[in-house]
Order: structure tokens, then C-alpha cells, then sequence
């Protein structure tokens, strides 16, 4: 029998308070330094232990597929006219990217592209869109989401770059 105090147990990340985006940053961060890519992050893949700690599961290893579409990096994205064609690579900016919208959903308590109902709709406004700004969402909390979605993936911040912003932002 296990003990559930040790047990992790699963819970909305909603649920949670926002200082643990930290713990989920700060794991990010470790497996960025293993070179390792979530490449499946949402939250349905993070799960919250008894004490509070965050814990990130269900690594995707597929180099080029993103299960959860709300969340994923538009450049992981096929474009229209080449879907044979196009090979998409799986990079840490695309972590830091989800971790946005992870961030964004926590904060509103509502899914990235809320407005759309069907998950694969959702597809045609990603290329070239990002979600609406919640109308409660602080400047510093939407200006730091914003960094996370940057367009070109290499202006996106480090995961090590996120843990220490949230830390400051969790401290004020």
C-alpha cells in the first residue's frame, strides 16, 4: 500500500497558487540543462505533490509532434499549402512558448483561445495570433507572458531566464 503523502496527487494547475508557476519554471529550467525538451507542456502534464511542489510528467519524444494544440508554438505548425512537406523541430523556445500560455491560463482561469471550441480550429488563428489579453491581467504579467510568445524563437527568454523573472514577480 503506498502512503498518499507521498502519492503526487493529480490536480488542476488552476487550483494551485500562482507561485507555484515557479516550481514549474524552475523544473523547466532542469530539464533544459539536461538538453532535455518537454515539447508536451500543459496543464494537464504538470501534477501538484501533497506538499505543494510541482512535478512536470509525460515527456513527448516525438522531435517533431505537439500533442496539445492550445499550447504549442506556432512554428510547430504546418503551414497550409505544405503539410507533407514540413518538418517542424521541437527546441527549448517552444517550452518557453507553452509555459506562456500555461502562465496565461493560470493567471485568467481560462484555456488559450478560450473563444475557440474546437481544439483543431484553433490551428488558423495561432499562425499569426496569440490569445486575448484577460481584462484583469497586470502589464508586468502580460508584458512577461508576451516575452514567452515571442515570434522569432530565439528572442524568447531561457527557461533560466523565466524562473528568476517569476521569482522577482512572485517577491514584489
Amino acid at each position: 500500500m503506498t502512503d498518499s503523502a507521498t502519492r503526487p496527487m493529480v490536480l488542476r494547475l488552476k487550483q494551485c497558487h500562482t507561485f507555484q508557476l515557479c516550481g514549474v519554471a524552475e523544473g523547466l529550467n532542469y530539464l533544459h540543462s539536461k538538453t532535455v525538451v518537454h515539447a508536451d507542456l500543459h496543464p494537464g502534464n504538470i501534477l501538484i505533490h501533497n506538499d505543494g511542489q510541482p512535478c512536470l510528467t509525460d515527456f513527448c519524444f516525438s522531435p517533431t509532434m505537439c500533442a496539445a494544440i492550445r499550447w504549442c508554438a506556432p512554428e510547430l505548425i504546418p503551414p497550409q499549402e505544405d503539410v507533407e512537406g514540413f518538418n517542424p523541430r521541437l527546441t527549448w523556445a517552444c517550452d518557453i512558448f507553452s509555459f506562456g500560455n500555461v502562465i496565461l491560463q493560470v493567471l485568467s482561469n481560462r484555456l488559450p483561445y478560450y473563444n475557440i471550441g474546437r481544439e483543431w480550429h484553433v490551428l488558423i488563428p495561432m499562425r499569426n495570433h496569440r490569445p486575448e489579453r484577460p481584462p484583469r491581467l497586470s502589464d508586468v504579467h502580460w508584458e512577461f507572458i508576451r516575452s514567452c510568445w515571442g515570434s522569432e524563437p530565439s528572442l524568447r527568454p531561457t527557461a533560466g531566464e523565466v524562473h528568476q523573472s517569476l521569482l522577482a514577480l512572485c517577491n514584489e
